[in-house]
């Protein structure tokens, strides 16, 4: 432990917390504790948890808040500082309270500042799933990683088959145009080439296939979690993949309040500019979980074809906007603020209902 200052520890007052900004690295940690409005010590140390659960002995009897920015190192160690009686906060990078004056950055003004704002009250705190929803919601996340290298090999082979005046058609890689592949000619080299793009997307479709099979299974054994995936089931146009990263990622869907809570979480509120009396919503504000957004937005194109209430509510926008992608989206935010209402009041999903009714 290397540190960075002298830490003389004054009286303390043990009614009174302590709170710990921690500016949390790969490799290393600052430290910064307050007290009673006053810098207790600054600290900093290698990356491990038992150098700071020894450091932090010397405070025994006294209740510690601390606080993190989320990034990285996910949830580990919050698990850790809860496990030894700390009270963690894991609050967004994209919230922080922005000092306009203050133009130098460093990891020790960074854990002061982390520090002080935790004392002042002024962080917000970023949901924190359980041990057990992050294992489960890692199978979806990995295949969402998967489908990516896929569309790259794809990208690759198209790239470099162009080069030769060969033109592949369509998103994917068909039977088909594999088969073409084996015919067309080529060089001996860029043949290779190929072939060893074409048999990491076999590998990957197999991977895929795997991960596919175990969340089917493990979505239908969770008692938990079984409930919400049958009423998600319900929904037209929400298959198992759907169902079980809305189950999973989403976990707990008492923690929203209400239908706009629900919608800002998966990045489908429209972004506002007000001022001097005059108001103006743009696209949307695109925060929250990008994949959920992309698969509810996937199933809002099926439903429309399914339910004719939801088909009547997208012609009708598209017609007021003439824009289809608007149109879709806003069908997206409609079917978030349905699913939100079925788990709450524990009801399958009721196709036909016109929106006047629904609300």
């Amino acid at each position: 432990m290397t540190i960075t200052k002298r830490n003389i520890r004054p009286t303390l007052d043990k009614t009174q917390p302590i709170y710990m900004g921690m500016d949390v690295h790969k490799s290393s940690w600052s430290i910064c504790l307050i007290h009673c409005g006053q810098v207790l010590g600054r600290i900093s140390m290698q990356a491990e948890f038992e150098l700071l659960k020894k450091y932090l002995r010397r405070y025994q009897g006294i209740k510690i808040f601390s606080v993190y920015e989320a990034g990285f190192s996910g949830f580990h160690l919050h698990h850790q500082l809860t496990s030894i009686g700390i009270s963690n906060t894991i609050t967004p990078t994209n919230k922080m309270p922005i000092l306009r004056a203050d133009l130098v950055k460093t990891d020790r003004r960074d854990s002061l500042k982390l520090a002080t704002f935790l004392a002042k009250g002024l962080l917000r705190s970023i949901h924190i799933p359980t041990e057990f929803e992050i294992d489960r919601r890692q199978i979806l996340r990995t295949r969402e990683q998967l489908k990516r290298k896929k569309t790259r090999a794809i990208n690759q082979i198209k790239s470099l088959v162009i080069q030769h005046g060969i033109v592949l058609n369509g998103v994917g890689i068909s039977q088909g145009t594999i088969n073409y592949l084996s015919e067309v000619e080529m060089p001996p080299m860029i043949r290779m080439s190929v072939e060893l793009h074409l048999d990491q997307i076999d590998l990957i479709k197999r991977q895929i296939k795997k991960l596919e099979s175990e969340y089917k299974k493990i979505s239908q054994e969770d008692g938990k979690y079984k409930e919400n995936y049958l009423l998600l089931n319900t929904v037209p146009g929400i298959g198992p993949l759907v169902a079980t990263a809305l189950a999973y990622e989403i976990g707990d869907w008492s923690r929203f309040k209400n239908e706009k809570q629900i919608s800002a979480f998966f990045g489908l509120t429209p972004s506002e500019f007000s001022s001097g009396g005059k108001s103006h919503r743009g696209r949307i504000t695109g925060q929250g979980n990008p994949m959920l957004r992309s698969l509810i937005v996937q199933s809002s194109w099926k439903i429309v074809q399914k339910d004719p209430a939801m088909e009547s509510f997208y012609l009708r926008v598209a017609h007021q906007t003439g824009s289809k992608k608007k149109a879709i989206v806003a069908v997206s935010r409609k079917l978030v603020c349905r699913i939100y209402a079925m788990i709450k009041n524990k009801k399958e999903y009721q196709s036909g209902i016109k929106e006047e009714a629904a609300a």
